[in-house]
């Protein structure tokens, strides 16, 4: 399955000829449903505490969410600026297969420098992907010193965010901490799970709405 491309931000021109917040663009052979749903998947809001920082300090989102059987989404949601320096936000999806994280979770390409925060060119088409083939920026050697820094209480802790998951089902969990510890938390609940069952983890590292979203794990 090829891996689509999909970015929607806000823009001078977007792939319907209008101006403003939209699809900018996106991979030939994305149906207009999936384009809708991949939009609203992407919404970002700045949190109110940090509104007048510099955008460099804004949350990072990570999202993930199957589908279906074969699909899922993986999109990144970041604070940007147009061309007059106003604050926005970029998202960039992929619609790829679930087949490609058989061997690494989706929460390992974590501040993956693949995601675009800006598109200054005027093309509305992105080629897709042949395959799904990046290597993970967020390596599993990182987490044996999150787990171990605070004695054995986060030890203690990712075994009652697994018994969460998986007694608690369909239960949304969300994880209060800084936005690089959501994300290390998340990498430990994927490798608590089976590696079939790590496709099923939808999150999102950051949502402004934690309890409108479809992600099981959310971080705030």
């Amino acid at each position: 399955m090829a891996v689509l491309q999909h970015y929607y931000t806000s823009s001078p021109r977007n792939i319907d000829g209008t101006s403003g917040w939209g699809v900018k663009a996106e991979s030939p052979g994305i149906a207009p449903d999936d384009s809708e749903k991949l939009s609203k998947l992407t919404w970002y809001e700045i949190p109110i505490n940090q509104g007048s920082s510099p955008i460099e300090t804004h949350p990072i989102s990570l999202r993930y969410l199957p589908w279906d059987a074969i699909r899922c989404s993986l999109a990144c949601c970041q604070s940007s600026e147009d061309s007059y320096n106003r604050p926005i936000y970029f998202g960039h999806s992929l619609l790829l297969s679930q087949d490609d994280f058989q061997y690494f979770p989706p929460i390992q390409f974590w501040r993956h420098s693949f995601w675009k925060t800006v598109d200054p060119s005027s093309a509305v088409e992105i080629p897709p992907l042949p395959y799904f083939d990046l290597q993970p920026s967020f390596e599993l050697e990182l987490l044996w010193p999150f787990l171990e820094a605070d004695g054995d209480r986060r030890r203690h802790m990712i075994l009652g965010l697994l018994d969460c998951f998986l007694q608690e089902k369909g239960r949304r969990i969300l994880i209060l901490d800084d936005i690089d510890n959501v994300a290390l938390w998340i990498m430990a609940l994927s490798f608590s799970l089976p590696a079939e069952f790590r496709k099923s983890l939808s999150f999102a590292t950051y949502h402004p709405d934690p309890r409108q979203t479809p992600f099981r794990v959310t971080g705030v």
